[in-house]
Parts: structure tokens; sequence; C-alpha cells
């Protein structure tokens, strides 16, 4: 699967990128063809997210700005999991910043106070027909050190 601990982090970095260009991209356009996320994303993530996506619709939101991500450190790699599933883990920091979620009046909903940084542990699945990696879940990291 991976030849060293770098190459499999430099392909958690890229499939969380692309997980990343598309949730952008589906939240901007109001959650509207959301199915688009199975392409980066499975598992538990690709269930919350797609349900997440259908209330987005049904409040007329959108966002404005793109998600983004930095300080990525890798957890584990376990190329023997079973069905290929956390086979790669790491710690990020999602970055808020720029980012809004606007109502069907256009009329920001973010809470005043919400941080400009949070710390996640994203856990990968391995698709084999792909021979990539999908984002499978994504926790908020209660831990420090990340952000």
């Amino acid at each position: 699967m991976f030849a060293n601990d770098d190459e499999a982090l430099a392909a958690a970095i890229d499939a969380y990128a692309a997980y990343e260009e598309v949730a952008t991209l589906i939240f901007s356009e109001g959650g509207a063809n959301a199915d688009r996320l199975r392409t980066v994303a499975t598992g538990d993530l690709l269930e919350v997210e797609l349900d997440g996506y259908q209330r987005v619709q049904a409040r007329g939101q959108r966002l404005t700005g793109s998600f983004k991500f930095d300080k990525v450190v890798l957890q584990r790699v376990d190329e023997q999991a079973i069905g290929g599933v956390g086979v790669v883990v790491v710690y990020l920091c999602e970055i808020l910043t720029g980012t809004d979620v606007l109502d069907a009046s256009g009329a920001s909903t973010v809470k005043p106070g919400r941080p400009d940084r949070t710390p996640f542990e994203v856990s990968f699945d391995w698709n084999a027909e792909g021979n990539s990696l999908l984002v499978g879940h994504s926790d908020i990291w209660m831990g420090g050190g990340v952000c």
C-alpha cells in the first residue's frame, strides 16, 4: 500500500484536500448534488455528510469562502486494517477563517465567537478499486497540540 509513513501521510493529505474541495463546492451550492461526495468519502462520514447536506438544502443555506486545513500529523498507519477501514489516521487543524454560512435571505447563521481553528482526528479507508484513500471518519479532537 505505502512504501513508508511519509507516503501514507502524503496520500492522506491529498485525500483530505480532495474531500474539502468537493465539500466546499457542494456546500457553496446549497447542498445540491451531494452524491458527488461519494468520490472522496465513505463510511460513517459519508452518511453524516449526506444527511447534513439534505438539511442545508431544506434550510436554503450555503457556504461562502472555502474550507482549508493545515498542521497534519500522522497518528498511525495500519495496512492490515480489516476491510481497509482506518488504514491511515491523522490529526489536522480545520481552518474556518474566511468562511460563513448564509441562510436563504443572505444573513449569516454562524454564532459569534466560533473558533477560527478546530482540531480533528481523521480516519481514512482504503479504496482498493481506486487504489487510493477516502475520508471515512472525522471527529473533533479534544486532546491538545494540533492547532
